[in-house]
């Protein structure tokens, strides 16, 4: 197997428990606590796995400290937004990563603009079967929701999902142009440092950073795992995805979370989706596999032209 499609599949499946995890955590702590502990142990973690490797890894220059800290905007947009949404149950696990797969859009935009590798990929007509069919998949499952299924959503629920997405759409592209020159090991262990000071911040104004010590230990491992593995571990493993097959491709990989999603919220949290939402996840589905398809081919076939303009 392609080691960038390995990699985005092994994501997938771990980014598809953070809803879920924050739902659950959620009940007994504040989403600002909640986010800088999960990246303050996720930052730690890095810099063990960094410290262990053998190879002595290269410190970043100036300018590529800068180009990390760009990608701080928009995922603190997205931490943020989302956290909320799941922590204070104002959207269901499962709805709220379905309108999170609107972030393909501000992805492929704003990659077709920046980096020409990926301008031969959103031009292949199989990917933009595939993209138009995802995406009418992923607008099916929100309307039918919408709509008074069995999976309701608030406005301020979805309003919070819609901006994470805008978030996470900009931070892939940000992200991609600063692990280009960094390399992914390293891009995300500055930016998970980042992001632990800027979340800190926000926590000591909103929220209640002694809630750990008075909380149950099971939900200080959920606190702690959820952490190095949804955050950390994902995000590593995203990253190594996206310098080896682009944007719109990983974008694409992450469409199939929701259904993922969907099965563990059902499962531990009894949301339920319709017989319409399934059907719509299903089209979602076919339309990833045929981009994803398309992406891999045109990657193979193409000349080198890796750098942005």
């Amino acid at each position: 197997m392609h080691v960038g499609t390995a990699s985005l599949a092994a994501a997938a499946v771990i980014w598809a428990t953070p809803a879920i995890f924050m739902s659950w955590l959620g009940r007994t702590f504040d989403p600002f606590s909640m986010n800088f502990y999960r990246y303050a142990v996720a930052a730690a973690a890095l810099v063990v796995f960094l410290a262990c490797r053998r190879e002595r890894p290269r410190l970043p220059a100036a300018r590529e400290m800068l180009a990390l800290g760009i990608v701080l905007v928009p995922s603190v947009v997205y931490q943020t937004a989302w956290a909320y949404a799941m922590a204070e149950h104002l959207i269901y696990p499962a709805t709220g990563s379905l309108i999170m797969q609107l972030s393909l859009i501000v992805s492929i935009v704003a990659g077709y603009f920046i980096f020409r590798d990926e301008r031969a990929v959103i031009r292949a007509p199989r990917f933009l079967a595939g993209t138009a069919l995802a995406l009418a998949g992923v607008a099916g499952v929100i309307l039918t929701a919408s709509g008074g299924g069995e999976t309701p959503t608030t406005a301020l629920g979805a309003g919070l999902a819609l901006t994470a997405a805008v978030g996470w759409g900009f931070y892939n592209v940000a992200i991609k142009r600063a692990v280009r020159a960094t390399g992914p090991h390293m891009a995300f262990t500055v930016v998970s440092v980042y992001m632990t000071v800027s979340l800190l911040v926000i926590a000591i104004l909103f929220g209640d950073l002694a809630a750990p010590f008075g909380a149950p230990w099971v939900e200080n491992v959920g606190l702690v795992g959820s952490g190095v593995a949804c955050i950390a571990v994902a995000h590593l493993l995203y990253y190594v995805g996206i310098r080896a097959l682009g944007v719109a491709v990983g974008s694409m990989s992450i469409l199939t979370i929701p259904v993922l999603t969907a099965v563990l919220s059902g499962l531990i949290l009894g949301d339920r989706l319709t017989v319409l939402q399934i059907a719509f996840g299903v089209a979602l589905l076919v339309g990833t596999y045929l981009a994803l398809d398309a992406g891999l081919k045109t990657i193979a076939a193409a000349p080198d032209l890796s750098a942005p303009d």
